[in-house]
């Protein structure tokens, strides 16, 4: 009679980490969700990418201050945080994805470091509030809908190297009467 034979033995998957609070689920330096109770929030050290979705939904985040070495803000990150008024991107970013800051009704300022080239659809649609936009001088495009129904916004310099606005970039940007 034969002797069965062992499966062959699967490395286990690594688990998520967590802070000592437990506020956030980070794996391999992405953030991939926040769990704690909102209001003014500090991403640790370490993380190198907000992943997707990882704060949307959080109504109470008021503010949030990302680590120096966060290069990537990932799909609809801060969809939906309405009480978020600011924050300081890093330096080093160099991406953020579509949705990412979509219907932050509350954000009013934000300014792209210099890495960043592209602003994706609909990354800052629906911010009603966003009156004071900064953009780097690196980008290179500003893809559909990108500002949409941002009716706050009454000003924006576009820098030299800017090769692309898409369709409904700024449609429903009422105020915006300076470019």
């Amino acid at each position: 009679e034969p002797k069965s034979v062992p499966k062959a033995e699967r490395p286990a998957p690594k688990p998520a980490v967590t802070s000592p609070s437990s506020d956030f689920e980070i794996m391999d330096g992405v953030l991939v969700r926040y769990h704690g109770k909102g209001g003014d929030v500090t991403v640790p050290a370490g993380v190198t990418e907000i992943g997707n979705s990882a704060f949307s939904g959080c109504s109470s985040l008021t503010g949030i201050t990302l680590p120096a070495g966060v290069r990537k803000i990932g799909d609809a990150a801060f969809k939906d945080c309405g009480r978020l008024t600011g924050m300081t991107l890093p330096a080093g970013l160099t991406s953020i994805e579509k949705y990412a800051f979509y219907h932050c009704r509350s954000l009013t300022d934000i300014t792209l470091p210099d890495g960043v080239t592209r602003i994706e659809e609909y990354t800052f649609s629906c911010c009603g509030s966003l009156a004071n936009v900064t953009l780097p001088n690196g980008l290179r495009s500003i893809e559909n809908d990108a500002f949409n129904d941002c009716g706050s916004l009454t000003g924006l310099t576009l820098p030299a190297g800017l090769t692309e606005i898409g369709g409904g970039a700024f449609w429903g940007c009422d105020s915006l009467n300076k470019v």
